[in-house]
């Protein structure tokens, strides 16, 4: 673990330098660091080695936890209320346009890339094309909230997008451990899985938001001195730190039991962003619409703050990370039909983000330009292609080679057209 540490410092100056080149050029900064995680990986200079990748899994389990967290936290509820009947049809409707479309073009295409898949040719077609469609659906939050950041963009097109994004994700994760542990001939082992891991973060959010006022008493000396110099920027990230490590500790226990933890993880963020409307709906009398609200949006900055704050340096290490486990050999001969599961998505994305917006009664607007903001994956989706990977080896490299090229394509092209369409 030490020499994988070693090695992972020098690493990460690197992934730093070409992320930020990266930026530089238009592109999105962690597109960049993938593609620099590769480039010190196994499959090129063989910087960071498959035996460091694998010592450093608890590091990139930790990471994963956080950015699973970040996505829970953006969907709040006092947000979502006044147009929920927008993003519930424009989520169906996404949903439902890329997993036609994306399982529909991994069928057509099938035929033609078996010989370069011969690891699939006795694995159930539909099972993968389940899988891939399914995959699919996951979005990038973190994506979406760098590009409204970095253009101080607001308004009705980013909030519905955000909103879309992240149930959309949830959604994502819950579909991914359906389709993986083997959709028909398996009900309850999934449905147990799923019930788990959302328990785990719904009972650890509620532990946490319950030593809320003892943590806050024992902090009190460490917040009085962080009114100033340097430990005041850091204010923020001190106040994330109980919410980071229960984080950790979910994603271990749902590992532990073999749930879903980028699920579990989830749902602690989403608790505890909405905790004044989960303690209304337990009976709760002390929380009025107005107090409710304000208390919700109270904790917003810091929580915004200390996530921009951390999530630059966790980002570069999980994606970099992710980079170092990319196969570029397999990705580059598999590049066309990753780019095929592209198109697919995109057409499916624009096709359904419409007729959602008709069904939604979204402005003719937004409507136009709302399948835009929907394209980019990034964690998310790159933690599920590594559960795919980690759960299925009999497939090799191939299909998650396929899956992780496609999420790099998507990662290159979606924050552009955000822009654009914002």
């Amino acid at each position: 673990m030490l020499r994988a540490l070693a090695v992972l410092g020098p690493c990460c100056s690197l992934w730093y330098v070409l992320g930020a080149l990266s930026n530089r050029i238009g592109a999105p900064s962690i597109t960049g660091i993938i593609l620099a995680g590769a480039l010190t990986g196994p499959s090129v200079l063989d910087v960071l080695s498959k035996a460091h990748s694998q010592a450093l899994l608890p590091i990139e389990h930790a990471c994963l936890a956080v950015i699973a967290l970040a996505a829970g936290l953006e969907l709040s509820w006092d947000d979502i209320a006044p147009k929920q009947h927008q993003v519930l049809w424009v989520t169906a409707g996404v949903i439902l346009g890329s997993w036609i479309a994306v399982f529909a073009a991994v069928l057509l295409v099938f035929p033609a890339v078996a010989p370069a898949l011969p690891a699939l040719q006795t694995a159930p077609v539909l099972a993968a094309a389940c899988l891939t469609a399914t995959l699919a659906l996951a979005r990038s939050p973190a994506s979406a909230i760098s590009v409204i950041q970095e253009t101080k963009a607001s308004g009705p097109y980013c909030s519905l997008v955000l909103s879309v994004t992240v149930i959309k994700d949830a959604i994502a994760t819950d579909e991914a451990v359906w389709t993986a542990t083997g959709m028909a001939r398996m009900v309850l082992a999934p449905l147990a899985r799923v019930t788990v891991a959302a328990s785990l973060g719904f009972v650890a959010a509620t532990l946490l938001l319950a030593a809320r006022p003892a943590r806050a008493g024992r902090l009190a000396v460490v917040q009085r001195l962080a009114q100033r110099g340097a430990v005041s920027r850091a204010k923020p990230v001190l106040r994330l730190l109980p919410a980071m490590a229960v984080a950790c500790l979910v994603f271990g226990l749902a590992e532990l039991l073999n749930t879903e933890p980028l699920l579990g993880c989830v749902t602690l963020g989403i608790v505890l962003r909405n905790a004044e409307v989960i303690g209304a709906l337990g009976g709760s009398s002390d929380r009025t619409p107005t107090s409710g609200s304000h208390g919700g949006r109270s904790q917003a900055p810091d929580i915004r703050a200390g996530l921009s704050t951390a999530l630059s340096g966790i980002s570069l290490v999980f994606f970099g990370l992710v980079g170092a486990h990319l196969e570029m050999q397999s990705v580059a001969s598999l590049m066309p039909l990753a780019g095929a599961l592209v198109a697919a998505r995109i057409l499916g994305i624009a096709l359904g983000a419409w007729l959602g917006a008709q069904a939604g009664a979204v402005g003719p607007a937004l409507r136009r330009h709302l399948w835009r903001g929907m394209l980019t994956q990034a964690g998310i989706a790159l933690g599920l292609v590594r559960v795919v990977e980690r759960r299925f080896p009999e497939w090799g490299p191939a299909l998650p080679a396929v899956l992780a090229g496609s999420v790099l394509i998507n990662l290159l092209i979606g924050p552009v057209l955000f822009k654009v369409g914002g």
